[in-house]
């Protein structure tokens, strides 16, 4: 048997394991010099490439490049490069005079890796890979055309289920949120698990799959921060240079790795110290308490920042109806996640949300390895090693708990002789089947010799109707059906002596094997013979019904076959509203399955009818707070005279997310009544109501908007004041301009780039001479923003800067004196755009006076990449010139 291997490419490390079959349990594998042999888990491989020769493809990775003791900053260190490549790459960069991107640094590192594998290549029957959920396609077209020919043996699987797997979660279509909190990145990823372990990952060569049928956890929301455990590690380095008397500057690399140390010990004692030598030689120790660096963290905002991820995450979860109490799981992977404070800091989060207590005495020690919050359970105890873990369960076939996608039925005859669908194992099903179940069948005609059993699998899509039962006080949903069985089998079973209506006959027992094969045992209740003894029912070649042999079933039963809740959100999306019963999606709204919840509120909002809104009402007075927000926020398409007591009473509900659900429905009205209500309440309102009224102004805003919009611009976030003004920009509303204006000035770099883009694409042409004077106010990277979204706005928009008045291109030129080689490169960037002959004078002389090598070249490789009228010229400057990189960068790109 071949080895079976799995990777965990990761943004700061990765890892590498294989598969013991004999103990069925997973290995890590350590590749000398390119594995560390230390810290909290030996064998892990820092994600680093570092270019030697950029045009001989000379590399180091992992390992080697530490202990090489290159520097850690400047073009030729690949860090973060699986980010860009799952984000379409950044620019790139010129080495040698070969552009060198995320995608060749991610290549180049996989290559180095698997050509170090203590294996040879024909040993190895499977290699598993993660790939970011929310990137896939794009990512596994990158690993197809990286990995070549190996492709063939390689299998995918998307990181969350491979977290999932890895802390034993196999529940199928469970709500699990991953928190990956490594060296130089925080990824939050809310997801749903696959529905069975059948469909769990892919082979990577193959075609792009059917949507829904990948195997891929469903992304629910995800974000992420450039902020990790280096950072932690940089701010640590400098309190120790200044509690040691020394100028608190960039930390050495020698102090980052006593530093790391120290953020290791920290978590698991309460003091430790940090040992290191000043650049003199003179020898420093400084003592440091838990309490101080928790201190830290406070002081730089690191706590403000992962609540921020924290609440965006969550508040895209509520756009979905996915709130705290639907999350079975938090999964918390990487390093940071040690930190107790992280850990403490995340478990109120999550308890603050629901207002959730925990008695002094319940309180785990911190750091913990798991614990709970209510209903959702979160786990640490496997930070480095569970992604890779669950990668290898699904290279050996194991994984989610499995149950059956659809279930098996069984045709038979009703009272009246026609035809029915009797379903056998319901879907959602687990299997194997711990116990048969068994069905009694009578003839359905005087003096019947045989009985058809014609067998099938039932297509939950061909549902007509859908309809709710109780059984033990508990609602089951049934769906009515036409032509659901997908007819596998039909068994003939003589009876002799023939049989008569009324009367059990067979007993025919049906139960599901490890394989997911249906077997089948018969027997004949009157003469006591076993007919068919576990056999199993093997598809047969179009077969054919034959509504004479049917039987019918000897005990009453009801009509219609059992939905699972895993299925109902999904059977649910396909009917029309009229399709499922006013009891059914009354019932389904307070499932405890969130997909189903959104779906019937979704579909009772969608009737539109008085029934709808009464049991609107309903839940709104006696509903839990997820089912009360999904209420209301899909109250937005009843008419204002229907709504309005509706959302009286959601916004004063005493959950916030009910209020704040409440305001995003009231926006998606696009009603001035609607329009005021939430002005009014956003004057004293925070910034959680601020954003909710964005999401639900994001599609098709009108003027009618502004104001709202005008109080969110205030908001103390300013990842919300940008996203304020995107929505102005996008309204065409006149009256916007002012409030875009007016945020041109506003301290946050994003926020000023965001009112540019805006600005641009309200005003048009028009703004180019404010434009031009805020360029000529400005400097650094305030600057460099400004430029960066005046570019992209003009370019979107294919606006001409020429159809300015000289001011702008005096701007320009002016920008071209800043120190920033990153503004002076933004600046030629909106030159090479355009096609005015001014534009081709200012570049040409840009070019030829600059005089830092890099920021020439990367002015050449923007200038033919933008097709300037003057690209030529510059080309022929640069293959004439003694800069060797210059020259370089101009051959490649002729070529």
């Amino acid at each position: 048997m071949g080895i079976k291997l799995a990777i965990d490419f990761g943004t700061t490390n990765s890892l590498l394991a294989r598969w013991d079959a004999a103990h069925q349990a997973g290995q890590v594998v350590a590749i000398p010099n390119l594995s560390n042999n230390f810290g909290a888990e030996p064998g892990l491989i820092p994600s680093l490439l570092y270019v030697r020769d950029g045009r001989a493809a000379e590399v180091l990775i992992g390992q080697s490049v530490l202990a090489a003791d290159f520097p850690l900053e400047g073009l030729r260190l690949f860090r973060n490069f699986k980010r860009g490549i799952g984000a379409n790459g950044s620019a790139a960069r010129i080495l040698d005079g070969v552009p060198w991107s995320d995608f060749e640094a991610g290549k180049q590192f996989l290559d180095h890796l698997l050509a170090a594998l203590p294996f040879q290549a024909d040993e190895i029957e499977q290699l598993v890979l993660t790939v970011p959920v929310a990137s896939f396609d794009g990512y596994s077209a990158w690993l197809r055309r990286a990995l070549g020919n190996f492709a063939e043996r390689v299998r995918i699987v998307d990181e969350s289920t491979a977290a999932a797997l890895g802390y034993a979660v196999t529940e199928p279509g469970a709500i699990v949120l991953v928190i990956d909190f490594g060296g130089g990145t925080l990824d939050l990823s809310l997801v749903r698990l696959p529905e069975s372990r059948e469909k769990t990952g892919q082979v990577l060569f193959t075609d792009r799959p059917k949507a829904g049928k990948s195997g891929l956890a469903q992304v629910i929301a995800k974000t992420g921060l450039a902020l990790g455990g280096s950072d932690i590690d940089i701010w640590l380095g400098k309190l120790a240079l200044e509690k040691a008397g020394l100028a608190p500057d960039e930390p050495g690399q020698a102090l980052l790795a006593a530093c790391e140390q120290a953020k290791i010990a920290l978590s698991a004692q309460e003091e430790t110290e940090i040992e290191f030598r000043a650049e003199n030689g003179e020898r420093h120790t400084v003592r440091l308490t838990r309490a101080d660096f928790e201190a830290l963290m406070e002081k730089r905002g690191f706590f403000s920042s992962l609540n921020g991820a924290l609440e965006k995450v969550m508040g895209l979860a509520h756009q979905k109806d996915v709130y705290r109490e639907d999350i079975g799981h938090i999964l918390m992977v990487g390093g940071t996640s040690l930190i107790p404070s992280v850990q403490r800091n995340i478990d109120s989060y999550f308890r603050a949300v629901t207002g959730g207590r925990r008695r002094l005495t319940d309180m785990p020690a911190w750091p913990a390895q798991t614990w709970s919050v209510e209903n959702t359970s979160i786990r640490a105890d496997k930070p480095f090693t569970a992604v890779v873990e669950g990668a290898l369960l699904v290279s050996a076939g194991l994984g989610l708990n499995d149950q059956l996608a659809h279930g098996f039925g069984l045709n038979t005859l009703d009272e009246q002789a026609n035809p029915a669908l009797e379903e056998i194992i319901p879907m959602g099903s687990k299997y194997p089947s711990s116990e048969p179940v068994t069905v009694h069948l009578s003839a359905a005609h005087p003096q019947q010799r045989q009985i058809g059993l014609e067998i099938g699998q039932i297509n939950p899509d061909a549902a007509d109707t859908v309809e709710v039962r109780y059984e033990n006080e508990q609602p089951v949903f049934f769906a009515q059906a036409t032509n659901a069985l997908r007819l596998l089998a039909r068994l003939i079973i003589p009876l002799d002596p023939p049989g008569e209506p009324g009367k059990a006959r067979l007993a025919a027992s049906f139960s599901v094997d490890a394989a997911r094969q249906l077997r089948l045992s018969v027997t004949d209740l009157q003469t006591r013979k076993k007919l068919i003894q576990d056999q199993p029912v093997e598809p047969e070649n179009d077969p054919k019904s034959e509504i004479e042999s049917l039987p019918a079933l000897a005990e009453k039963a009801g009509s219609g076959f059992r939905i699972s809740l895993a299925g109902l959100g999904g059977i649910l999306s396909l009917l029309n509203p009229s399709q499922a019963s006013i009891e059914a999606l009354s019932a389904a709204l307070r499932s405890s399955d969130c997909m189903v919840r959104y779906t019937a509120a979704e579909m009772l909002s969608r009737r539109n009818d008085r029934e709808s809104r009464l049991v609107f009402e309903n839940v709104l007075k006696t509903g839990t707070a997820p089912q009360r927000a999904s209420v209301i926020r899909h109250a937005y398409r009843f008419s204002w005279f229907s709504a309005a007591p509706l959302f009286r009473r959601g916004l004063a509900d005493s959950d916030a997310r009910v209020t704040e659900a409440a305001i995003f429905s009231l926006c998606k009205m696009r009603q001035s009544e609607a329009y005021q209500q939430v002005t009014e309440i956003l004057r004293n309102g925070s910034d959680a109501m601020r954003m909710s009224a964005i999401w639900g102004l994001q599609n098709h805003p009108d003027g009618g908007a502004v104001p709202v919009l005008a109080l969110a611009v205030r908001a103390a976030s300013a990842e919300i004041r940008a996203l304020a003004l995107e929505v102005l920009g996008a309204s065409d509303a006149p009256e916007a301009i002012p409030l875009v204006r007016a945020a041109m000035s506003d301290p946050d770099d994003n926020v000023k780039y965001a009112a540019t883009l805006s600005l641009v694409e309200l005003a048009h042409e028009s703004c180019f001479d404010e434009i031009a004077g805020l360029i000529e106010t400005s400097s650094g990277e305030s600057l460099r923003w400004t430029l960066r979204g005046f570019f992209h706005a003009t370019n979107y928009l294919g606006l001409e800067l020429g159809n300015s008045s000289g001011r702008l291109f005096a701007a320009l030129e002016n920008a071209l004196g800043d120190s920033l080689p990153a503004v002076r490169v933004s600046a030629c960037m909106l030159l090479a755009w355009s096609r005015h002959p001014r534009a081709g004078e200012v570049l040409l002389r840009a070019f030829q006076t600059e005089a830092d090598s890099q920021t020439r070249a990367q002015i050449l490789t923007n200038a033919v990449h933008l097709s300037s009228p003057v690209a030529e010229t510059l080309v022929h400057e640069a293959l004439d010139s003694t800069d060797t990189l210059l020259h370089k960068t101009a051959a490649f790109l002729r070529t």
